[in-house]
């Protein structure tokens, strides 16, 4: 299913420009990310908690791959808030009484492209022991997420993940859930996404289809469980290819992300601060974990266009959008995908990086 473009309950025309207005200025300013490691898994996982604190960061250099990732699907410009996210009955593969809402992909997520989709549980719901052929992403934006390692159930070997934790689930890991109250969860990934219950009995889908086989070539970074609340994560400064006053923080992946591997890092945004209008050469994935976003779409910066994103707010912008953002409050964003990353700037006179030298 396909998403209106919500922003404060709002219609974003203006979203229907960054699908179709691309900057071709052979002049524009390209970087690829050069970043601090803030905490997280790197390329080798860091198992649960937080990271290594902060590392040196690199000089940016030109990107070195084609527009757009083998990974991305075609989707249309979204941004919305969670009030505004329309939820249906979910299909059998998990316990009855979920409701899902497609961001990304075509359900059931079959091919090797990039997947997202929203989970909305119920009190007291379980997802039994089960395991995923590909790593499994999964950010909390409402509620209380309680996950645990291993073949059983079992409630007292779980950690509560609250709104701002995260997991990264890596490929054929048995791991369980449930929750104590109302939750909503992000999921994303590359597919093909499935699920095999380790007990088929637990398998909603009877009789359960054969167990989905470990892919021998990924694009996915994680090779050990991460499990972290707001708390875990652990900021340092962010690369010249940022305005000043930003702070960063890895939880997956190897930066400067100029590999075909999925990455996912937060931002830390004091108030008031602005990222000028900018594009990449791949999907952008965006979750505002706290604070306010204020975003805009458009190659020149306009104050009207600004449309408020909340904490829980998710968006998607296909590659060579153009877009800006400002920070109302301090703001924390996570940004998920697959590289390699890069931002380039339509004016070149806006790229930090080049002011710093």
């Amino acid at each position: 299913m396909r998403f209106s473009i919500l922003l404060s309950g709002l219609l974003l025309t203006t979203t229907v420009a960054c699908k179709k207005k691309t900057v071709d200025d052979p002049k524009a300013g390209s970087d690829t990310v050069a970043m601090a490691t803030g905490s997280g898994s790197g390329g080798s996982g860091s198992g649960s908690g937080s990271g290594s604190g902060s590392a040196k960061v690199a000089d940016p250099t030109p990107p070195t791959a084609a527009v757009g990732v083998p990974t991305d699907t075609d989707v249309e410009p979204a941004a919305m808030n969670l009030a505004d996210v329309k939820f249906m009955e979910g299909p059998p593969l998990l316990p009855k009484g979920f409701e899902i809402a497609v961001l990304e992909g075509k359900p059931p997520f079959g091919d090797a492209k990039s997947f997202a989709f929203l989970l909305k549980l119920p009190k007291d719901y379980v997802i039994p022991p089960h395991t995923h052929a590909v790593e499994e992403r999964v950010t909390v934006l409402k509620g209380t997420l309680n996950l645990g390692d291993g073949d059983k159930v079992d409630k007292t070997k779980t950690k509560a993940l609250k709104v701002g934790g995260t997991v990264m689930a890596p490929s054929g890991g048995a791991h369980f859930a449930w929750t104590s109250e109302e939750t909503i969860v992000h999921v994303q990934g590359v597919g093909p996404f499935g699920i095999t219950y380790l007990n088929p009995k637990d398998d909603p889908r009877q009789p359960p289809p054969p167990a989905e086989a470990k892919l021998a070539t990924t694009t996915d970074s994680a090779t050990t469980p991460v499990m972290m609340n707001v708390e875990d994560v652990k900021f340092g400064p962010a690369p010249p290819m940022l305005p000043a006053g930003a702070q960063l923080a890895v939880i997956e992946g190897t930066p400067p992300f100029t590999d075909a591997k999925s990455y996912v890092f937060r931002l830390k945004l004091p108030d008031g601060y602005k990222i000028p209008p900018h594009f990449h050469n791949s999907t952008e994935r965006v979750i505002v974990v706290s604070g306010t976003l204020q975003f805009g779409a458009g190659a020149a910066w306009d104050d009207k266009g600004l449309s408020s994103l909340s904490a829980g707010a998710v968006g998607h912008i296909p590659k060579t959008g153009p877009h800006f953002i400002q920070a109302k409050g301090e703001t924390v964003v996570q940004i998920q995908g697959v590289g390699p990353f890069d931002i380039v700037w339509p004016d070149p006179k806006d790229d930090p990086s080049k002011a710093t030298k």
